[in-house]
């Protein structure tokens, strides 16, 4: 993961662990997700997300574009929920932290979701192994005010 950190994002952490219940063993398809946001001011109300979503096939040179995508940050916490599989993730989203579902988004408040459980129901089994590099940038009057970038990859199930 490799974050650079512009005006207003203070901090960001994302990790994923191997999850576990009880004295079970890890099962290789579940994960928990925890992350921690924290902005040094307000969000302004009419900034912007630039969502980018990059994946390449191993063994390839070729970089396919899957997402370019830009919206008013604030109309997202009305239009995510109408879509079915977005509205599940926000709930859980909601369930286990406390990330802002309406504007304002305040600055000097860590926004966390902890223990947040992944499973292979959202990257079915069919899933193909990629590199990917998802990008999000957060725009105010058109100049970038936060720029996150996560490169990684899918791994075979196994």
């Amino acid at each position: 993961m490799n974050a650079r950190i512009v005006g207003i994002l203070m901090l960001i952490n994302c990790c994923f662990h191997l999850y576990q219940t009880g004295k079970r063993p890890f099962n290789m398809s579940r994960y928990s997700f925890n992350a921690m946001i924290q902005l040094s001011r307000q969000l302004p109300l009419d900034a912007e997300l630039e969502v980018l979503l990059h994946y390449r096939v191993p063994h390839s040179k070729k970089v396919a574009k899957l997402i370019n995508i830009r919206f008013k940050a604030c109309n997202t916490f009305t239009a995510l929920p109408l879509v079915p599989l977005l509205k599940n993730i926000i709930d859980k989203i909601a369930a286990h932290g406390n990330f802002p579902l309406t504007c304002p988004v305040r600055g000097n408040v860590m926004y966390n979701a902890s223990n947040l459980i992944i499973t292979d129901a959202i990257l079915p089994s069919y899933m193909p192994i990629v590199q990917f590099n998802f990008t999000l940038n957060i725009l105010n009057k058109g100049k970038a005010i936060c720029h996150y970038l996560v490169q990684g990859s899918t791994t075979a199930k196994t």
